[in-house]
């Protein structure tokens, strides 16, 4: 299967989950929780396509919409078995931002869904990009094999009497 992301990046998808979600407000709080349906009864309202990547990535990528209505979700799910493929970038989203993660509104599709995404090789997701953080290719950390010639030689240099 295959998907286009909120984001407008195709991926390849490898698992769809579907989600319960679930939003509650207390103490002046918003309290948000989403696990995956133990089945359609349920009544699913958020999906996470996991999609394929890279065995040296530390992360499974995956793109999670949510507050979707339950009838959305199975258009969703009946396309994506049907033709093995579905346009999420067509989709109008709720806009949120770091600063304001109270303003999340999940009310089971009867406002606009929201998105988050971690397909690029990293280890932090980001909803609807909103956060300002850099989402390329070579924004993961990456490990070099920077060897210090001089390593063998400084370490001669030390006195070792603590050891003794």
């Amino acid at each position: 299967m295959r998907i286009i992301t909120p984001a407008g990046k195709i991926c390849k998808v490898c698992n769809v989950e579907f989600m319960a979600e679930k939003q509650e407000r207390f103490n002046k709080r918003v309290s948000t929780s989403r696990e995956v349906a133990v089945d359609m009864s349920v009544k699913p309202t958020g999906l996470r396509c996991y999609t394929e990547y890279d065995r040296n990535d530390i992360s499974m990528p995956y793109v999670y919409i949510g507050n979707l209505a339950f009838e959305k979700v199975r258009e969703i799910q009946k396309t994506l078995l049907e033709k093995g493929f579905y346009d999420f970038s067509v989709l109008e989203y709720q806009k949120i931002s770091l600063s304001e993660p109270q303003k999340l509104v999940i009310d089971g599709g009867k406002s606009l869904p929201f998105y988050e995404e971690c397909v690029y090789k990293g280890i932090f997701p980001y909803p609807n990009n909103a956060w300002g953080m850099p989402t390329p290719v070579n924004s993961s950390f990456k490990i070099e094999d920077d060897e210090d010639e001089g390593l063998d030689e400084d370490c001669e240099d030390e006195d070792c009497e603590d050891e003794e």
